[in-house]
């Protein structure tokens, strides 16, 4: 799950650089989106939306990342630092047979995989 959220994480960082780059090092003309790109990203949260709902929750509300800012170093790094902090408590009840760690087990992993997935829709993939 790591690995995942920190590729993810990585290559949002990674296409919104080389997106910069040409813009502004080479200057290049940005694309007039403004009018189509509102609609077609509707469409595709949307469809996100509806086709997930059977294996990962989520909502309109939790793909809104088109109106998020980026995150930054240091965000990133915390939402980490966050999230593996969790998978170690959770591997501590594990090793202890903790009854209570399925509960705890399945609402992080929801969480590692809804923060891929809006990395995932952040970038484009």
């Amino acid at each position: 799950m790591a690995g995942s959220l920190l590729y993810h994480i990585a290559m949002v960082t990674k296409m919104e650089t080389e997106s910069r780059i040409l813009l502004e090092e080479f200057g290049a003309a940005s694309p007039e989106t403004d009018q189509q790109l509102p609609g077609a990203y509707g469409d595709f949260v949307s469809d996100v939306v509806e086709l997930s709902k059977s294996f990962l929750p989520l909502t309109e509300h939790s793909l809104d990342v088109s109106s998020r800012g980026r995150l930054g170093t240091e965000e990133k790094i915390q939402l980490y630092t966050a999230l593996y902090r969790r998978t170690r408590e959770i591997g501590f009840m594990v090793d202890s047979q903790n009854l209570d760690v399925l509960g705890e087990l399945e609402v992080l992993f929801q969480d590692w995989r809804r923060r891929v997935v809006e990395n995932a829709v952040k970038a484009g993939v």
